[in-house]
């Protein structure tokens, strides 16, 4: 795909998949300056962020446009963003983070229905996937937790990863 949709209430994951995806394609640091480049919806410049994307990638493959906030964007640029799905750079990657987005939301049936283009919701973990999340977490961390208190952090911490993440360093700490 040449763009992606990343929506929903599951921010910490949407957050760990846009680093995953912008670490594939600047694999260096100093190639950020040139190839990566990333514009909040609430302010966009439509020009400068066409202009970003269709640029052309200087040390990397592709360059990475990473578009956050996007279910705060004006009527006029969202037009602009669906225009450029309709044609967008292949040599550009397009990201687009945004909170919840229901079914009718213009943005979101853009992107769903668009050929170069993929839509990925992120919805809350509850019971045995926030639980398999926690204690993959913390065996990551070199920590074991039994399953008293593993049912209890399942419970007690929001559904949302990144808000959990917080809390669970907090514990470990």
């Amino acid at each position: 795909p040449h763009a992606i949709l990343l929506y929903g209430q599951e921010q910490g994951l949407i957050s760990k998949q846009i680093d995953y995806l912008r670490n594939h394609i600047i694999k260096d640091e100093g190639e950020a300056d040139f190839d990566a480049e990333t514009f909040f919806a609430g302010d966009l410049n439509e020009e400068r962020f066409i202009s970003a994307c269709q640029a052309f990638p200087f040390l990397c493959k592709k360059r990475f446009v990473l578009l956050k906030e996007a279910d705060r964007i004006a009527q006029e640029a969202r037009k602009t963003l669906l225009s450029y799905l309709k044609k967008p750079s292949e040599s550009t990657l397009l990201v687009v983070q945004s909170g919840n987005l229901d079914a009718r939301n213009p943005l979101r049936k853009g992107f769903e229905t668009s050929k170069t283009a993929w839509t990925v919701p992120f919805y809350p973990l509850e019971g045995k996937a926030l639980g398999a999340w926690i204690h993959q977490q913390l065996s990551n961390n070199g920590y074991q937790v039994e399953n008293d208190a593993l049912q209890y952090l399942t419970q007690r911490l929001d559904g949302d990863t990144q808000a959990a993440e917080s809390e669970l360093e907090k514990l470990q700490l």
